[in-house]
């Protein structure tokens, strides 16, 4: 959203010189167009430029002022041209507060719990009895039925269905969701036509394999597929990643023209498909106390 326009004329002795405004007057009048030292060009920057706005030092006057004045890849800063910028740092220090104490939050609960099972349940307020029946309690509260993706009666339904089920295909599954997050943090301002073609082919290979596996299973277990939540979550990512898929291709093509504003909404979305990072959580049970405390 904020990729590649965080840049100014480096030109100290004459800040107020009409060629500091746009990046080609500056190139030609001899200076350097640089970046400022908080910009969003890639993660690696992004990373530190959130995590400085998360401190909450002065990141209002560091962070969120000069992106609020970020006008284009071509031209540098204009006081208030973007306002609603600021709207993403408002959200993100909410919701990022919120986040970071809730996790302090699970990891008090989570050693707590450790303890307590350290001392065989009891507590210090509560009887051997009324610890037990507390557990038991919280046990029943706690069952949630799990529903049995039942196969096709044909041979080839119930030879697919225990491929799908089976431990190697999730391992090759998650190791390919990993990697697919690794090559959207490969995304970075300034990078070839060639690079960035390459690395559309490896994220679209990546949707083709996704799709694979979400046809395989519809077919494999029909229309119980869609009684686990983490199955419809996965239908959903699936279905969003074949429309972004085919709008890169037309957009490629130049069978389809887009304004720069929406092919960079387009990324925006394109980032929801690291959502798929949420099936890696449950495989430790760590992170899936401090989800559940979240």
């Amino acid at each position: 959203l904020f990729q590649g326009k965080m840049y100014y004329c480096d030109c100290m002795d004459c800040p107020k010189a009409t060629f500091c405004s746009s990046k080609q007057a500056c190139l030609d009048a001899g200076y350097p167009w640089v970046p400022l030292t908080r910009n969003f060009d890639n993660v690696y920057r992004a990373s530190l430029t959130l995590f400085e706005v998360s401190t909450l030092k002065q990141w209002a006057l560091a962070v969120m002022y000069p992106t609020i004045d970020a006008v284009d890849h071509e031209h540098a800063g204009i006081r208030d041209y973007n306002p609603a910028a600021a709207a993403y740092f408002i959200v993100f220090i909410i919701l990022g507060g919120l986040l970071l104490t809730n996790v302090f939050v699970g990891i008090i609960i989570n050693t707590f719990d450790r303890v307590k099972s350290e001392n065989r349940g009891c507590s210090l307020f509560m009887t051997e009895k009324q610890s037990l029946w507390m557990e038991a309690q919280r046990l029943l509260l706690r069952f949630k039925p799990t529903a049995v993706m039942c196969q096709r009666s044909s041979r080839l339904g119930q030879m697919l269905g225990k491929c799908l089920d089976s431990r190697p295909f999730d391992v090759f599954i998650h190791t390919s969701i990993a990697a697919n997050i690794a090559a959207m943090c490969c995304e970075f301002h300034g990078m070839s036509e060639v690079y960035a073609y390459r690395l559309m082919l490896v994220l679209h290979g990546f949707s083709a394999l996704f799709l694979a596996e979400c046809l395989l299973k519809i077919y494999a277990f029909q229309i119980r597929y869609f009684r686990c939540m983490a199955n419809r979550r996965d239908f959903t990512l699936v279905a969003l990643s074949v429309v972004i898929g085919a709008l890169d291709f037309l957009v490629q093509m130049r069978w389809l023209s887009m304004e720069p504003d929406t092919v960079e909404y387009l990324a925006l979305v394109r980032s929801l498909l690291a959502l798929r990072a949420v099936r890696l959580i449950h495989l430790s049970k760590s992170m899936m106390v401090l989800l559940e405390a979240i």
